[in-house]
């Protein structure tokens, strides 16, 4: 019970800043490039981006009960594994990708590797260890479930912040201000039970 309310409480968080990551991106690149297009990526690669970024904070509650549990042995080949794998299709994505694509290949050998190798070795290391099958079948059935609530409240945000009219720094803050609220309400409709649930224990202890 411990290990699911801190993985959703912690993937909350992560929801919100992958979703503020989403919305802020491309405008704070186009100030930081002062507006060339030659520095400006396409969409793809700020998505890539903000998906790696949530797969690597999806997978830290997991982390610390494997840390805290002291599964050492049942993954020590898995580091190893997933940068041979990380190596060799970053090597293929630069060499097949053309020019323009090639950053994104990078990112994408990175997501590859942690979704296909890094997050099932750790789970299933930890789920046969120190848990057991049916903990593991809520645990994935949860993880889904988080996937698709962070793929609504990331859509909520970026579409809304892309309707303010508002260039340059200016646009930049209106643009976060609108994303926040947006986020914000849509992960404590989503996450409402967890909100509430942290508030009164906050109460309690106070």
């Amino acid at each position: 019970k411990l290990f699911m309310k801190m993985n959703r409480l912690t993937v909350m968080v992560a929801i919100w800043c992958t979703a503020m990551m989403a919305a802020l991106y491309q405008p704070f690149i186009a100030i930081w490039t002062k507006g060339d297009p030659s520095l400006i990526r396409h969409a793809l690669t700020p998505a890539l981006m903000v998906s790696n970024f949530y797969i690597m904070q999806a997978r830290q509650t997991l982390l610390s009960f494997k840390s805290a549990a002291g599964i050492w042995r049942e993954d020590r080949w898995k580091p190893i594994v997933a940068g041979a794998v990380n190596l060799g299709t970053n090597i293929l994505f630069v060499v097949l990708l053309p020019d323009a694509y090639k950053l994104d290949g990078v990112i994408f050998s990175t997501i590859l590797g942690f979704a296909f190798i890094q997050i099932p070795w750790e789970t299933y290391a930890v789920f046969t260890t120190f848990f057991g099958r049916a903990e593991c079948r809520q645990y994935c059935r949860s993880q889904l479930q988080l996937v698709l609530s962070a793929a609504a409240v990331v859509a909520a945000a970026w579409s809304t912040a892309r309707l303010v009219p508002l260039d340059g720094v200016v646009g930049l803050f209106a643009k976060g201000i609108v994303a926040a609220a947006v986020s914000s309400a849509v992960v404590a409709i989503v996450f409402r039970d967890d909100v509430v649930a942290l508030i009164s224990s906050l109460r309690r202890r106070t």
